[in-house]
């Protein structure tokens, strides 16, 4: 899998140096905007290059709950990514665009359980490519909103510990490879941008 990540970051860095290098005529060009995806997730955006050609940055605040039951039992978690790729956008009218691209990404989550009787860790790591199809509108000069989709290629390793009152420990881990579309592999962007 590790051989198959690096061969995927390889590709993206190379078809962004070869994107750049044929568009290094235009303006530059800056983004700074707010991601949300699916209802309760959010986080940060930084796009910058050409016209054309965006270098995208996005770090995601997945989420953080922490949730009180019957029995005393206590569910709390954290999870965050972070995302960063090349868009290449195409102008269909005037403040119009669509964009392709693709971004490599690894996300990071912690979640703990702790129900009376048994307490059950679980933390996982999440290295992925996704592949962005998207469309953006520019309001005046310095505004543009933009929504994507990203089918997203993830690994996924886990680990699980579940520790008892009476002192059994059981630990367990799981290893999978996903693909497809979610809600959380939607989103909406507000941006404010500017020139350099």
């Amino acid at each position: 899998m590790k051989k198959i990540i690096i061969a995927s970051l390889i590709v993206i860095l190379s078809g962004a140096n070869v994107s750049f290098a044929q568009d290094h005529s235009s303006k530059k060009v800056h983004e700074l905007g707010l991601t949300f995806s699916s209802l309760n997730n959010f986080g940060m955006t930084y796009k910058c290059g050409n016209e054309k050609t965006l270098f995208r940055l996005t770090a995601l605040y997945l989420n953080a709950n922490s949730i009180w039951g019957e029995n005393q039992s206590k569910l709390s978690g954290v999870g965050t990514s972070i995302k960063f790729g090349f868009e290449k956008r195409i102008n269909v009218v005037t403040n119009f665009n669509l964009f392709i691209g693709s971004d490599f990404g690894i996300s990071f989550s912690y979640n703990k359980n702790d129900g009376g009787g048994a307490i059950t860790k679980q933390w996982g790591v999440s290295p992925g490519i996704s592949f962005v199809f998207g469309a953006g509108y520019q309001i005046g000069k310095n505004f543009i909103v933009s929504a994507e989709i990203a089918p997203t290629l993830m690994y996924v390793y886990e680990k699980e510990k579940i520790s008892s009152d009476a002192g059994i420990i059981t630990t367990s881990t799981h290893n999978n490879i996903l693909f497809g579309l979610t809600n959380n592999n939607a989103s909406i962007t507000i941006a404010y941008r500017f020139s350099k």
